[in-house]
């Protein structure tokens, strides 16, 4: 009723400006055709600037949704972005010195203090270490690239995504290089490497598509993506305020565990971020919640297998992992975070609901107002 009503306000000031509309209601709302006089070229040119630009705020205003702020680079900046996101992404390792892990195949004895420098810390102990280096640069690109204005959109995440590719590149080589040329040269060691590589360029690969998806997907599909890198994040953060947790202080360590629900918070913002108009956000609410679910724990199983060295075979290392799994997954350790982020998700999306209706009210006022004063 309120959208008919508001067609017929317009339909008033359109009559006092000669202007003869047509209009009828349909799924969308209220359409309005204008049927000019004779003689005038521009219908609309009969209706004063102030008052258009009220009526177009009251079109629009039930629509929209709160959006990135619009910053718009030069495209030689954009590559820069990607460049910048995985130093960004670094700062936990660089904080640790950048010295290599030691190595259980290592050729020769040596100090951890005299192990070669690296940009990334190659080691079956650091699997989600990586994954949470490598993830947090895709993010923190895609939403840098994604504050362009949708039509630039295109030219800042592709750009952004080649300066990010070629950076994950030369950290990824130039890790690889070292850890190959001080390990054994044994069939044991050749496979310890590959498959360390092998991880390290699908968590690269991984990182990049985070970074695309942000940028370039719709609103669902760019929740997906950060619903998917948000344990990584978690990981991050904590690396990055303790790269040795053993050693940190007990203050340090009680924030350590308050950023257990780093995570769910961000899927949570960006759960009202995305809202629930259309039936594919409402499948990103799902999906997002069910990866916030089962991730950590398939990670924290990936990380406990990777350093189980007790284990007398591969089944062994397998079975053992499934148990870490399925512990992992318990509603009672699984559960927490989920509730957190829907909750925060359902408050943020009744927050602006309510914040977008009162706005449509206001500008609903400022029309009556404008085709008061007209009249």
């Amino acid at each position: 009723m309120r959208h008919f009503a508001r067609g017929i306000v317009l339909a008033g000031v359109d009559l006092a400006q000669e202007v003869s509309p047509s209009f009828a209601r349909g799924a969308a709302g209220v359409r309005i055709r204008y049927c000019p006089p004779a003689g005038s070229a521009d219908p609309r040119a009969h209706t004063p600037t102030a008052l258009r630009a009220k009526i177009g705020t009251v079109r629009t205003s039930r629509t929209d949704r709160p959006t990135l702020p619009r910053l718009l680079l030069p495209i030689w900046a954009y590559p820069l972005v990607g460049v910048g996101a995985v130093l960004i992404a670094l700062l936990p390792w660089i904080r640790t010195g950048l010295r290599l892990p030691l190595q259980n195949l290592w050729a020769t004895q040596t100090l951890p203090e005299d192990m070669p420098i690296v940009l990334l810390p190659l080691s079956q102990y650091y699997l989600g270490t990586i994954l949470a280096l490598l993830v947090t640069a895709g993010l923190v690109g895609g939403i840098v690239a994604r504050a362009a204005p949708p039509t630039h959109r295109a030219l800042s995440g592709g750009f952004t995504v080649a300066g990010a590719f070629l950076a994950m590149t030369f950290v990824c080589v130039q890790s690889a290089l070292v850890l190959a040329e001080g390990l054994r040269t044994d069939e044991t060691a050749s496979t310890y490497l590959t498959l360390v590589v092998a991880w390290t360029v699908l968590c690269s690969l991984g990182g990049l598509l985070i970074m695309a998806l942000v940028t370039r997907a719709p609103r669902a599909g760019a929740t997906v993506a950060v619903a998917l890198a948000a344990p990584a994040v978690g990981t991050w953060a904590k690396a990055l305020l303790a790269p040795s947790p053993s050693l940190a202080s007990p203050a340090v360590q009680t924030v350590i565990d308050y950023l257990h629900w780093l995570p769910a918070v961000l899927v949570g913002v960006v759960l009202a971020w995305c809202g629930v108009r259309t039936s594919g956000r409402i499948a990103a609410w799902v999906m997002s919640l069910v990866l916030l679910w089962v991730l950590p724990a398939v990670l924290t199983a990936i990380t406990y297998v990777a350093g189980f060295r007790a284990a007398e075979s591969l089944l062994e290392s397998i079975g053992a992992g499934l148990d870490v799994l399925a512990l992992a997954l318990a509603p009672s350790i699984a559960g927490p975070p989920v509730l957190v982020a829907f909750a925060i998700g359902a408050l943020g999306s009744v927050l602006i609901w309510a914040l977008l209706f009162t706005r449509a009210r206001a500008a609903d006022r400022r029309l009556h107002e404008a085709a008061h004063d007209q009249g």
